[in-house]
This record gives C-alpha cells, sequence and structure tokens, in this order.
C-alpha cells in the first residue's frame, strides 16, 4: 500500500495523545511518502509489532508544538524498515525505540532499521531508547547521513542496548552525548561523524572529527554544505545510502559526505542553471537557464522513474547553443515520457571529459499512464475519480451513446451521480478514440 502527500494534525484537548501514520500488526511492504504529521503528543510516525516489517517512510515530516511529541518510533519488535530523508521539527523525541507488552512479553524493541538522510532540528531527545514494560533491548539499528542540529540529549538510555550504530552523521548543538538511567549504560558506535558545537567532547570513534560543517544556513533549516566544509569527502561507504536528501547521487568527490547532502559543484560554472519540469498534456517541458557558451562542452538530459535505483537513461544531447537557446532559456519536451512519476536532470560534460551533474526535477503524470481509477462501482452515490490528471472535462454517456452530462472534474476528484438512474453508464475524459478508453461503471440505487 501507498500513503502519499497527506497531512494529519492533532487539534483540540483531546483524551487520547493521538498517535499519526503508522504500520501495526502484521503491515508488511507499505510506503508512506511526502506525508506530514503535526501535534501528536504520542507518535507521529511508527511501526509497531514484530510483524511490522519492510516498511518504507520516505520525505516525511514530524512537527512537534506540545513538546511531548515523538517523531519516529519504533516499536514491540518492528524490524527491517527504512526512514530516508525525513524530518523533525521541535519534537520531544526524535527517534524512538519502545516495547510493551501487547506482543506476549519481553523480545525486544526492534532491530535492522535504518535511518537514512534524516535531519532533526530543536529536538530534546534526539534517540530515546524508551524506558519499555516489560525490560526489553533494541540492537542493530542504523543511522546514515543523518543531522541532528540544537537538542538536548543525543541518546537517552532507559534499556538496554548493543550493536546500534551512528555514521556519516553530524551533530551540532547538543547540551548531552547520553542520558543513562536505571543502571543502563550506551553502547552505541560513532564512526565517521562531525561533532561539533557541542557542550561535550566529540566520542571516539574512527574517522570523527570535530569541526565546523559549515552549513549554508543552518539556523534557518538549510544544510547544505558549503565547498569549503571539512565533511566533504570525509566519510565511509560502508553502509551510506546511495542517494542524499536531494536525490543527489553519492558520492560526488573522491569520498562521501557527511551530514544529510552530498556537496554538488554549483551547475554556474557550466552554462546552465536550476532546471525545471513541467507536465503538460502528452508531454514534459524542460527548462534550464543559458548563462553562456558552452566551450566545447555539452548537456546530456537524463531521466528516471526511479531516483534511488542508480540508473538514469540518456535522453537526447545538447551542444549547440544558439540552436535550442531562447530569451537566456533552454527548452526542450520528452514527448514520451513515463508513467507515472518522472526524474530528470542533467549531466554537463566539458571539453576534458569532466562532469557535474545538475538539480533532479520531478514531475508526476497520472494521465500518461493511460489508467485511471474510478471507485466505488458498482457506486450509489458518489464516484471517486483518480488519475485524470489534466483532462478536467469529463462526460457521461448511457450505453446507447446519449450524453447525459458533461462537466468539470473538482480538484477532490468527488463527483456526485446519485441523480443517475440505475443502469450502466460510460465516463469519457477526451475524444473518443484518444488516449483514454471510456470507463465503464454501474449505478446502483
Amino acid at each position: 500500500n501507498v500513503v502519499r502527500d497527506c497531512y494529519v494534525e492533532r487539534i483540540g484537548d483531546l483524551p487520547h495523545v493521538g498517535h499519526g501514520i503508522g504500520m501495526k500488526g502484521d503491515c508488511a511492504y507499505n510506503q508512506i511518502i511526502s506525508c506530514t504529521a503535526k501535534n501528536f503528543r504520542g507518535e507521529s510516525f511508527y511501526v509497531r509489532h514484530r510483524g511490522s516489517k519492510f516498511n518504507t517512510f520516505e520525505n516525511c515530516v514530524a512537527i512537534g508544538v506540545t513538546q511531548e511529541t515523538a517523531g519516529f518510533v519504533v516499536r514491540d519488535g518492528a524490524s527491517d524498515n527504512q526512514f530516508n530523508n525525513c524530518t523533525v521539527q521541535g519534537c520531544k523525541r526524535g527517534f524512538m525505540f519502545h516495547d510493551s507488552d501487547e506482543d506476549g512479553g519481553t523480545h525486544y524493541c526492534g532491530r535492522h532499521n535504518v535511518f537514512n538522510n534524516c535531519i532533526l532540528t530543536d529536538v530534546t531527545l534526539g534517540i530515546d531508547f524508551n524506558d519499555a514494560d516489560p525490560a526489553s533491548q533494541v540492537d542493530s539499528n542504523f543511522f546514515y547521513n543523518c543531522v541532528f542540529y540544537n537538542g538536548g540529549t543525543l541518546v537517552n538510555v532507559e534499556i538496554n542496548n548493543f550493536d546500534n550504530a551512528m555514521i556519516n552523521c553530524i551533530v551540532s548543538g547538543y547540551q548531552d552525548l547520553k542520558a543513562e538511567f536505571n543502571g543502563y549504560t550506551l553502547s552505541f558506535d560513532f564512526e565517521y561523524c562531525d561533532f561539533y558545537d557541542n557542550a561535550f567532547p566529540a566520542p571516539g570513534g574512527a574517522g570523527n572529527i570535530s569541526s565546523n560543517p559549515m552549513f549554508v544556513d543552518g539556523d534557518s533549516g538549510d544544510f547544505h554544505l558549503q565547498k569549503e566544509s571539512p565533511c566533504i569527502d570525509a566519510g565511509t561507504a560502508d553502509g551510506a545510502p546511495g542517494f542524499d536528501f536531494d536525490g543527489t547521487t553519492r558520492p560526488q568527490g573522491s569520498g562521501y559526505d557527511l551530514g544529510a547532502y552530498e556537496y554538488l559543484e554549483p551547475l554556474a560554472v557550466a552554462p546552465a542553471g536550476l532546471l525545471t519540469a513541467t507536465a503538460h498534456r502528452g508531454f514534459v517541458e524542460l527548462i534550464w537557464p543559458y548563462r553562456g557558451e558552452m566551450n566545447g562542452g555539452y548537456f546530456l538530459v537524463q531521466r528516471t522513474a526511479d531516483v534511488r535505483g542508480g540508473y538514469w537513461a540518456d535522453l537526447m544531447e545538447v551542444k549547440d547553443c544558439d540552436a535550442v537557446a531562447s530569451r537566456g532559456f533552454f527548452r526542450l519536451q520528452d514527448t514520451a515520457p513515463l508513467p507515472g512519476i518522472s526524474y530528470y536532470r542533467l549531466k554537463y560534460v566539458d571539453p576534458a571529459g569532466g562532469h557535474i551533474y545538475s538539480n533532479i526535477a520531478s514531475v508526476h503524470l497520472d494521465d500518461v499512464g493511460k489508467r485511471i481509477f474510478v471507485s466505488p462501482n458498482p457506486v450509489r452515490d458518489e464516484l471517486i475519480i483518480r488519475g485524470a490528471g489534466l483532462y478536467r472535462a469529463i462526460r457521461i454517456f448511457d450505453v446507447s451513446g446519449r450524453l447525459i452530462r458533461s462537466f468539470r472534474l473538482p480538484a477532490d476528484g468527488r463527483v456526485d451521480v446519485s441523480f443517475l438512474p440505475a443502469g450502466v453508464y460510460y465516463l469519457l475524459f477526451g475524444e473518443w478514440g484518444g488516449k483514454f478508453k471510456p470507463i465503464r461503471f454501474s449505478k446502483t440505487l
């Protein structure tokens, strides 16, 4: 299952602490993408119980207002889940591990969960090994290329823990490395991490440094690295994600960078600026600013359907600036775009054979996929239409081909059909014989 672009907020003085979006029981292989959870005193995003495995949370944001909020929670034995490019803002707990008696007693809180390119700002407890009843353990969880910025305690220890590791991370502005309770001690590997401007010395570990990471503007939430940052090429490839928070391929230099962003040479050194991709009916328009001469270099326009898969196909080669540049911009078209989401980037190859990449631009083309979903079918009162894309003008015909009604599809995709008599009808998007075939649906009373 996929949950995408959803927003959930706890509002009011509710008796329950509130939970946001999560996987319980035997929920496995689900994806939570680009969702936001705000103001939950309980769990903003969570995986819960031993059957909750192989789920992915990507580009999700947990926002705390009450300072009781837990951002991303692993509990009751949930394992083998991934949290990629996620953000925690102003919460009491960033990543929390917890156990209860819901799964039948003592076992473990969670293991083999991976956190990649995550950013935590103004969090009281960065990683919380929370008190469990019964007393369980938390082990074998990994944090790669994360940023912990302006917090209280980096790791809160209230249970037994071992074989957890933080690698290629940046920790800045924290008051304490750890807080240990009830006789439990921190067992945690820190490797190739930058500990800067904290109220404690950097812990020992291979490759650790203590230098100003030189964020572009950390206080404003911009954790990209400046060109002089000591975090550039200072990481290890061991376990590092293949892409950064922006989707840029790692590594870009001679080594992996620390933190959520891989340093990318500004494309200003080449005759181009920011790439944008815009969906149109049947094609995608690609635009980027034109800044000067190619000087013997050229662009490759590349595309992929899976920004994390590592394979980018070359769409076209651009050599002659004058042939394609108009009013200071390149304007090209992908006339055979992929179904669903497509990602685009530019590869500038200089005369010496070196190359740099642009930003990654994405576009979602429901209508290109030639798939429109109508539910429920049969329908009684209201149809929900998904995937119509730019085809807003819709017509309803009966089985004899008689036009019943023309209308404009609402933004929420909900269409009232309660006025129709019981029978069989067709929805038409565009023209007969066009991209989409008429969709048959049945109306009941």
